[in-house]
């Protein structure tokens, strides 16, 4: 289909373009298979037998979770390759690459809102992208009433969704598409993916939450231990965002961190209490846009009075 193109429903030859592309998989061992398939299906394109040309990343901190998802990340949006990087809850919001021109689904979803966030991954302005395309495999364009024509953008209106629907391979938008990203309003989708609007505490919660995994991409040389330890702090910064203004080294001295060593391993992971203080001191600026303002360093959460020159 990327080379040969296709013809839509009103019979112009249409061909996508060749480039970053994002799959939209089920489950962890369903996205490692289609990383593997996709790898071995375009190996005459990579530089070197050793590069991935399709990779895959999965949320999570566990043991059978990619542990290194963020570099996976990083690697997608600045190096060449990998192409195609395969996700599972991972790009589905809040990831921008202008770059991308391909989205293949093969997860449904009946969260309007969600799948409105999915598509938006793709409709991103970059040079050379007039438009960019969506491969359907399960029928959710069909399902959210979304049209095989080149869009004009707008206010998004969510249609009646139809009983019937089937799957259609292939979906040209314009990338002048109304779907942005950045202008979505925080929502909370359950298990079943119905829209639960949150209380403001949540909101708040969603923003800060945002905002640190926004600040986490941009960390560089991270061992697996320091992005463990710095998830964790994200944990509590979304489970306090009614009551946190800004994260110090005296959070050290509480659950769930004093069962991991506390303050003494918090400075031996991250280098040092100045590397420490400068990262605290980073995370503060890019989540609450506090800087320093009342830290508390490491010395003095440790119980040691600074001195005076």
């Amino acid at each position: 289909m990327l080379d040969n193109g296709y013809q839509d429903r009103q019979g112009v030859l249409r061909k996508p373009l060749i480039g970053k592309t994002i799959v939209f998989a089920v489950s962890k061992r369903h996205a490692e298979t289609l990383a593997q398939l996709f790898d071995a299906e375009f190996r005459d394109r990579k530089e070197a037998p050793e590069v991935r040309y399709a990779d895959y990343v999965v949320s999570g901190m566990g043991r059978d979770d990619t542990l290194d998802g963020m570099s996976r990340i990083r690697r997608f949006k600045r190096e060449p390759f990998p192409q195609i990087l395969v996700s599972v809850n991972m790009l589905d919001t809040g990831f921008d690459c202008p770059e991308v021109v391909n989205l293949v689904f093969a997860r449904f979803t009946r969260s309007t809102i969600l799948y409105q966030q999915m598509r938006g991954r793709g409709a991103r302005k970059a040079p050379g992208k007039p438009n960019f395309t969506i491969f359907d495999f399960v029928g959710v364009c069909d399902y959210h009433g979304d049209a095989d024509e080149l869009g004009e953008g707008g206010v998004v209106m969510e249609k009646p969704k139809p009983k019937k629907y089937e799957a259609r391979r292939l979906l040209a938008l314009d990338i002048d598409d109304h779907i942005d990203p950045t202008t979505r309003e925080w929502i909370t989708i359950d298990e079943n993916g119905n829209m639960v609007f949150p209380e403001a505490s949540e909101q708040k919660a969603a923003e800060l939450g945002a905002r640190f995994e926004a600040w986490l991409l941009t960390q560089e040389g991270l061992t697996p231990t320091g992005e463990s330890w710095l998830r964790m702090i994200g944990n509590q910064l979304r489970a306090n965002a009614g009551t946190m203004d800004e994260f110090s080294a005296a959070h050290f001295a509480f659950h769930p961190f004093t069962l991991m060593g506390g303050l003494p391993q918090a400075v031996r992971v991250f280098g040092g209490e100045a590397r420490l203080e400068a990262l605290l001191d980073g995370l503060d600026a890019a989540v609450f846009a506090s800087g320093e303002r009342n830290r508390t360093t490491p010395k003095q959460a440790s119980g040691e009075q600074p001195s005076v020159h």
